[in-house]
């Protein structure tokens, strides 16, 4: 469901709970209209506020989904990011990560075991550390694979 549009994912919700759209309306505080043209991908996305109505209605799986697919942030992440710089780095540090990566990252991030006082710079630094280990990774790939062309030549 990752190539899902947010339409897709709001249908899906709600036939996963079973509820016609007037429910499903109803219980997100919205009009059954504008939940079938959300469904059907014919309007543009819904504001914050319908978004936040939209997750508490679904379950939680689903309600994850649709800022996202909406093209848009949450407001309790917008304020965690706002709130520390180093957030905004992390994210940055952290755009080339595959799914097993950021996992672990979450995983450390939830370990009680760790602390909270300079946590997020000791996992920025590691970020940091694997990153660049993976860009030398690449550039040594590239080098080889420059060097193998200039000699089939």
């Amino acid at each position: 469901m990752n190539d899902a549009t947010l339409g897709a994912v709001l249908r899906q919700a709600r036939l996963s709970q079973e509820l016609s759209i007037r429910r499903m309306a109803q219980k997100a505080g919205i009009t059954p209209m504008y939940l079938s043209l959300l469904e059907r991908d014919a309007c543009g996305p819904p504001s914050e506020d319908v978004l936040v109505k939209l997750g508490r209605a679904f379950e939680e799986q689903y309600a994850k989904k649709l800022f996202a697919k909406a093209g848009r942030i949450k407001p309790d992440i917008v304020t965690t990011i706002l709130r520390d710089p180093q957030w905004s780095e992390l994210i940055e540090a952290g755009k080339n990560l595959d799914g097993k990566q950021l996992e672990a990252i979450k995983e450390m991030i939830l370990d009680p075991s760790l602390g909270s006082g300079s946590f997020l710079r000791e996992v920025l630094s590691q970020v940091r550390e694997r990153m660049s280990l993976q860009a030398k990774t690449r550039k040594t790939l590239k080098k080889r694979k420059s060097r193998e062309r200039i000699a089939a030549v």
